[in-house]
């Protein structure tokens, strides 16, 4: 054989990152600007049970600057306007080990961006780089705070965030306030006295509590008339001079607090509990999921439209309590579960108005006044994308998952459906790839042995006869098309059936490309590369590499290639690390 194969070199492959994460640009705000990340459309439905996933497919976030986090949770959303909505997120950043713990991340109303809040710290202050934010609230656009944990407290003043000096070590769980210089944060540690702490307008100061308990939440009809909440059902009350505390008739956690007015308070916590304040005592509102979820914050936008989310309880759901959410809604008589498509767990909310609310927690979601929408990716990495034109493009990713663009909202087309993690254990580990001669005529891998096929009408489940995962599918034509995987597997389309086809390696394969239907391409573990010659496939070698300038006398036999192109029988690319 007399082709040419050029092999590229990387120790990190910047093409398999997810589809959301993109470079670092800082703009005069401090935001970031890069590739967009994807939204997920989820509709409303009938009331059914809340699904379900697994710890492998809590959500990874990739805001547009590229920031990015595992196992994010958004802690707490506030805004001032539709177009002016901050988030605190608390994970793991991808940034690099000294990048801070949580983000703040704002939503211009068409996309989110991360914030640089790293330079609002004291030279001094290099553990509150790496505290958790739990809450944010703001008098207006440019009066905000946000608090979190070992006392941290950060102030945004329009153009910049700064740190403010802090009075305790307790974590603070909620802020509130009704004016710029009358705002409430409260917080505590287990085995002492609840934190509650106030800001006039020029420093903070602590105030008696009144309680042993930890407070989650805050929020008041007036400067005169303020409720608090926390664990073992405490309930305080804020006259204008001091804090007392109020008969609940429970002793479950209390996460959330919000009211209309001064006689129309909810406050909603664990096992489904719902408890209304109507100006004289505290009352519980039983509905139909009452046990089966753990609420963690309420908002509403009038006495007859309160929505309230939290997570499946440990009692109903375990071994995964939190892997998902739950949505409720009153109407004013009753309350009702709403059922959206990969829900995500949630812990905060807040709208501006009954066509604007929304949800965060592993994720966010929007509720426009008639559905509630994703703004973020549904699960964890996205690993390839294809597209017939700008408002018809499918991206792919772990376990199954597709997404659709029809050019205003990303959707969820199919959800993850195992909990493979492609060829574990000895090679890549998860795996997503598309491929289509058109636009009714879509194939995309699933970790499995089987494939997914799109009609142009709907996608279906079709057997390729392999004997384990494809990673990897590719065609020259809608009737030739090949797919690799796990172990060596080759499955061919010819058409109208796949069937498998014999192999001459046992090592995974993860990519394949061809630039005719008797020259294809397959590469993956160990080095491998097998090439189709219209008759049967064969192990090539590769040339001869002299590591000597430096490689730590590593050959090509150890590479793992990730991604094979070919264009000309002359022009091959291999890709891999």
């Amino acid at each position: 054989m007399n082709n040419r194969i050029a092999v590229c070199w990387s120790t990190a492959v910047a093409a398999l990152c997810p589809l959301a994460c993109g470079r670092t640009d800082l703009d005069k705000l401090g935001h970031a600007q890069g590739t967009p990340a994807l939204a997920d459309a989820a509709e409303t439905g009938s009331p059914s049970a809340p699904p379900r996933t697994t710890w492998d497919q809590f959500p990874r976030f990739c805001s547009l600057d590229g920031w990015c986090g595992s196992s994010v949770y958004f802690e707490g959303v506030w805004g001032s306007a539709a177009d002016d909505v901050w988030v605190v997120a608390t994970g793991v950043a991808m940034n690099g080990p000294s990048s801070p713990a949580s983000a703040i991340l704002h939503w211009d109303g068409s996309d989110w961006l991360t914030v640089d809040w790293s330079r609002a710290f004291q030279a001094d202050a290099s553990t509150s780089a790496q505290a958790s934010l739990y809450a944010i609230w703001g008098s207006a656009a440019d009066d905000i705070w946000t608090v979190g944990s070992g006392g941290t407290m950060v102030h945004w003043n329009g153009s910049n965030w700064s740190e403010s000096d802090s009075i305790t070590s307790a974590d603070l769980r909620a802020v509130w306030g009704s004016a710029a210089d009358n705002v409430w944060a409260v917080g505590g540690a287990f085995g002492s006295d609840g934190t509650i702490l106030h800001y006039d307008g020029k420093g903070w100061l602590a105030t008696p509590s009144a309680t042993s308990a930890v407070l989650h939440a805050v929020w008041g009809s007036s400067a005169e008339n303020v409720g608090a909440v926390g664990s073992d059902g405490v309930i305080l009350h804020w006259t204008g001079s001091a804090w007392s505390t109020v008969p609940s008739e429970t002793n479950v956690p209390l996460g959330g607090i919000w009211g209309s007015g001064p006689r129309d308070v909810w406050a909603v916590g664990s096992d489904g509990t719902a408890l209304h304040w109507d100006g004289t005592a505290w009352s519980a509102t039983a509905w139909s999921d009452t046990p089966k979820w753990d609420l963690a914050a309420v908002w509403g936008s009038g006495a007859g439209d309160v929505w309230a989310v939290g997570n499946p309880s440990w009692t109903y759901s375990s071994p995964y309590p939190y892997s998902s959410g739950g949505i409720a809604h009153w109407d004013g008589v009753a309350w009702s579960t709403v059922s959206i498509q990969s829900m995500p767990s949630l812990l905060a909310m807040w709208g501006s108005a009954s066509n604007n609310v929304w949800a965060v927690g592993g994720g966010s979601l929007h509720w426009n006044g008639t559905t509630w929408l994703r703004s973020d990716p549904a699960v964890s990495n996205l690993y390839a994308a294809w597209g017939s034109a700008a408002n018809d493009i499918w991206a792919v990713g772990k376990s199954g998952l597709v997404v659709h663009w029809d050019g205003d909202a990303w959707s969820t087309a199919l959800d993850p459906q195992t909990a493979n993690d492609g060829c574990t254990g000895n090679g890549r580990e998860g795996s997503g790839a598309i491929w289509a001669s058109g636009a009714k005529d879509v194939w995309a891998t699933t970790e499995t042995a089987d494939l997914v096929y799109w009609n142009g009408e709907a996608w279906s489940t079709v057997p390729t006869g392999a004997n384990a995962a494809l990673m990897e599918v590719w065609g020259s034509g809608a009737t030739d098309a090949w797919a690799v995987g796990c172990w060596g597997s080759i499955a061919h389309w010819d058409g109208s059936t796949w069937s498998a086809w014999p192999s001459p390696t046992k090592e995974n394969l993860f990519a394949v490309s061809g630039a005719a239907p008797n020259d294809v391409w397959a590469a993956g573990y160990a080095g491998t590369v097998v090439h189709w010659d219209g008759a049967r496939w064969s192990v090539q070698q590769l040339p001869a590499v002299d590591w000597t300038a430096g490689r730590w006398g590593i050959g090509l036999e150890s590479t793992e290639w990730w991604l094979v192109s070919s264009t000309a029988p002359n022009d091959v690319w291999l890709m891999g690390a």
